[in-house]
């Protein structure tokens, strides 16, 4: 009769003794055994034991509140898809054992010493239905969006302490951020160290670059080691926290249809690492790329272009300004800086305009305001959009002594000339601008936009402008945090821009930047005489008040588009209604 048995369970506080145990472990068609809140009489050694018998064809176990505290015997039940460990003394450690049930799908963990960072780590090798019933530890949000986020075909969690308005929330913010890419957020000048840490971490900066980022930007001494020990606590690692290949492979097709089709694997291991969430070495995503877009890499791979050699002595010892105006036929200019030792961008912004002097002057005031430095020279092409700016630095240097100072702190020339900006114009292009430029020429092609219309340009500007500036700021945010490269047979700085550009002396070189001779307040009057601010969303206040009363529709709600399609639904739409 005992060879019949294919479920076995117990009334409530059942005795089991070492006799009945070993008769259940005999039978080999037990499909379900059910242990749970029975009394056995003998130790979690010989239980534990006993339990490496139980026969193969096991579908179901439910061992809740028994003196279990090893899983091994999960390694021989091929057929397992429900588990109970509640209330035993698994751990982190042992529970990693069940990485090896591919058929487990659901398991009940309430009272136990799991983590959501292990569930979530086993998550990625099979896939499986969590529930947390009261669990003996607290679960914060950020625990639930990282299970969520983990598990591929989770349908039910269900955690104690916690709403089902903010499981919903969970789900939502995951699925919110798998449909977008935004720059990973600077915590502000006052976050904690910890905050700190993970900001840098999270940028791809080594422990070394991390303390030295704490030490001349936060003034926080940090020895390596320590940073090491918090890199450890706060659960922060690269090495085996590879994320699932279809999620890479998925992200990987996603940025190409928003405008990232044109970059190479280093750059998009950058994006994906530093601005998605997304952990992947730079070899899957090599593989990943060439499978993907294969003669995209082979067209890279030819580098057939060749540029000259040029170099700065540090930091702040010239910086390069210049206007980008290859959208402007679609209503958009760019204007941007960048410095010319470390190649850092220090703005890159697109408005309405970058002619008109005043609005161009207002990037370079936040720059000196926020830096509370003045650049030793600026070098910008001969216009007339540069004339403040160049006013503003012959002042602001006309009281030191070098020999760069006053009328000689500002270099006007031809654009050839100019060669680190436009040096950022051509890897801009690939990036940014060929997307941008070929969505548009599409839309005029198919008569949406009509580019000779100053109301299909303002609509343009309207619908499109904020969603161009986040593109401009995820490159900027991976271009600053990227390693350029040393190249054989040229002298020349190669490094992180920010690591290059706050940590000079690394690289044996200093800081050029000069003391501003004023106070707060002078700056606050050259603002308020001197500059003007970026009109929203690039269009002018009754254009922004028209569209508010055709769709009755608050300026601040429009702000949720933040995708090229969204844009271009948006603009379809109000092109449509317009007179």
């Amino acid at each position: 009769m005992q060879s019949l048995w294919t479920i076995v369970e117990f009334d409530d506080s059942y005795t089991i003794d070492i006799a009945m145990m070993e008769m259940i472990v005999k039978n080999n068609q037990l499909v379900c055994l059910n242990l749970s809140n029975q009394n056995i009489t003998f130790g979690s050694h010989r239980f534990t034991k006993l339990m490496l018998k139980l026969t193969p064809t096991i579908q179901e176990l439910y061992v809740a509140e028994t003196p279990l505290n090893n899983l091994a015997f999960v390694m021989s039940l091929r057929n397992l898809t429900t588990l109970d460990i509640s209330g035993t003394s698994i751990n982190d450690n042992q529970v990693v054992i069940l990485s090896h049930a591919s058929q487990l799908r659901h398991l009940y963990i309430s009272f136990t010493k799991v983590t959501a960072a292990t569930i979530a780590d086993l998550s990625r090798n099979f896939k499986f239905l969590v529930i947390f019933d009261a669990c003996q530890i607290y679960f914060m949000f950020t625990d639930i969006c990282l299970i969520v986020s983990s598990c591929e075909q989770l349908r039910f969690l269900h955690v104690s302490f916690f709403s089902q308005f903010d499981i919903d929330q969970a789900v939502q913010t995951y699925y919110k951020m798998a449909d977008t890419v935004n720059p990973l957020r600077y915590p502000g000048d006052t976050a904690s160290t910890d905050e700190l840490v993970a900001y840098y971490f999270t940028s791809s900066y080594t422990a070394k670059e991390i303390a030295g980022f704490l030490l001349f930007v936060h003034n926080k001494f940090v020895s390596v080691k320590t940073v090491y020990r918090m890199m450890k606590r706060l659960r922060l690692r690269r090495y085996g926290a590879e994320s699932p290949l279809i999620n890479i492979v998925q992200k990987i097709i996603q940025l190409h249809k928003q405008g990232y089709s044109n970059i190479g694997y280093r750059a998009m291991w950058k994006i994906l690492n530093s601005c998605c969430g997304i952990n992947a070495t730079q070899e899957t995503v090599r593989i990943a790329l060439k499978a993907i877009h294969y003669d995209g890499v082979v067209a890279r791979s030819r580098r057939r272009l060749v540029r000259r050699r040029y170099c700065n002595l540090g930091p702040n010892f010239c910086i390069h300004i210049d206007g980008y105006d290859k959208l402007k036929p679609f209503g958009i200019s760019v204007h941007g800086a960048i410095d010319g030792f470390s190649r850092k961008i220090i703005w890159l912004t697109a408005s309405h305009t970058n002619k008109n002097p005043r609005n161009v002057a207002l990037n370079f005031v936040e720059f000196l305001r926020q830096s509370k430095r003045v650049p030793r020279l600026v070098r910008s092409d001969a216009g007339t959009e540069n004339v403040i700016i160049r006013s503003i630095q012959i002042a602001l240097r006309a009281v030191h002594n070098d020999n760069m100072s006053g009328y000689r702190s500002f270099s006007e020339g031809r654009s050839t000339g100019n060669q680190r900006i436009e040096m950022l114009w051509s890897f801009l292009c690939p990036y940014f601008t060929t997307f941008w430029r070929n969505m548009f020429k599409d839309m005029i092609d198919n008569g949406e936009l009509n580019n000779t219309n100053p109301v299909h340009l303002e609509c343009v500007r309207f619908c499109f402008l904020p969603v161009i500036q986040q593109h401009l700021d995820i490159f900027k945010n991976m271009w600053n945090s990227h390693r350029i490269r040393s190249q054989r047979q040229v002298d020349q700085n190669y490094g992180v821009p920010d690591v290059m550009y706050n940590q000079p002396l690394l690289y044996d070189a200093v800081d050029y930047s000069y003391d501003i001779p004023c106070d707060e307040s002078i700056f606050d009057d050259i603002t308020r005489l001197y500059t003007k601010p970026m009109l929203p969303r690039g269009c002018s206040e009754e254009f922004c008040q028209f569209i508010q009363q055709i769709t009755s529709v608050n300026l601040d709600d429009f702000n949720v588009v933040d995708t090229p399609q969204e844009a271009k639904t948006l603009f379809c739409m109000l092109t449509s209604v317009l007179p």
